[in-house]
């Protein structure tokens, strides 16, 4: 029988020791679907597409109008991917803090070994040198264990999204009429909903946090080079910012690719419907 986690979340995502047991199970002999790990039952896909699927029938016919997939998503997993939220901003307020710490070091290392045999306070240079490089350390390690965190919440909400979407993607199609299922038209188009658009929506869970988190870094940067270079970190922003419409040209090509491509699998599945159906016909 499968192995239930049950170990604290952020525990897990720091130690991973739920898998000590698969590791043992795996230098005996090769692993076997039953030697997996279970999910627990608020992390099953039955149990995470009945809420998703309770609260789109709670919400329908609302102030706003019926309630779409992505908005119940949304109301299901805010909480928990708002709380990863704050490993993430602890991450970045780290990341900056990590060259102030190198700096300060390296002023106590640049002061040379006869200005502190001079100085009143050598002792105290020294162990504010050790401070820094301590500090420095840590900050590393502390940044690590915040990104193991957030990657691995982010990987888990993602996981439970993909299979709840999924899910319904699949009751909807099961209870659509019999004629609607036997038309080529509609497998092609169900099959692309969830084998691509599902993915597509998913990934707003590995971008999310970006939306806040990549301007703060930009605005952070440049505050600190300002305060570093002066005016001169005009020139590095004017580039930033010439390179923009370059970047728009590439997001709109490749989107226009990315439809072309979708509109030929979906020819490409009819296709192959009619030529399996084909034979049934005859």
């Amino acid at each position: 029988m499968a192995v239930q986690v049950e170990a604290p979340l952020h525990a897990t995502g720091l130690h991973f020791g739920c898998v000590s047991c698969l590791i043992a199970i795996g230098r005996q002999r090769p692993l076997e679907v039953g030697d997996l790990l279970g999910l627990r039952q608020q992390e099953h896909p039955a149990h995470v597409t009945d809420a998703v699927s309770t609260l789109m029938k709670q919400k329908q016919g609302g102030r706003n109008g019926n309630i779409t997939l992505t908005r119940a998503m949304l109301y299901h997993f805010w909480r928990r991917y708002g709380s990863i939220g704050v490993a993430k901003l602890l991450g970045d307020a780290l990341n900056f803090a990590a060259p102030f710490l190198l700096q300060a070091l390296l002023r106590e290392l640049q002061k040379g070994p006869d200005h502190k045999a001079q100085a009143a306070g050598a002792q105290a240079g020294w162990a504010r040198g050790y401070l820094f490089a301590g500090l420095l350390g840590g900050c590393a390690l502390i940044k690590g264990l915040l990104n193991i965190v957030y990657g691995w919440e982010q990987g888990r909400i993602a996981c439970e999204m993909r299979s709840a979407a999924t899910c319904l993607l699949l009751r909807k199609a099961l209870a659509m009429p019999q004629w609607a299922q036997a038309s080529a038209g509609s497998s092609a188009d169900v099959h692309t909903l969830m084998s691509v658009d599902v993915d597509r929506a998913v990934g707003v869970a590995y971008s999310g946090h970006d939306c806040w988190s990549l301007p703060l870094q930009i605005i952070t940067a440049l505050l600190l080079l300002y305060s570093q270079v002066g005016v001169a970190f005009v020139a590095g922003l004017v580039v930033a910012l010439l390179l923009v419409p370059i970047n728009r040209w590439l997001a709109n090509s490749i989107g226009a690719s990315s439809a072309a491509m979708m509109t030929a699998k979906d020819a490409r599945l009819r296709t192959m419907a009619d030529v399996i159906a084909a034979p049934r016909a005859v």
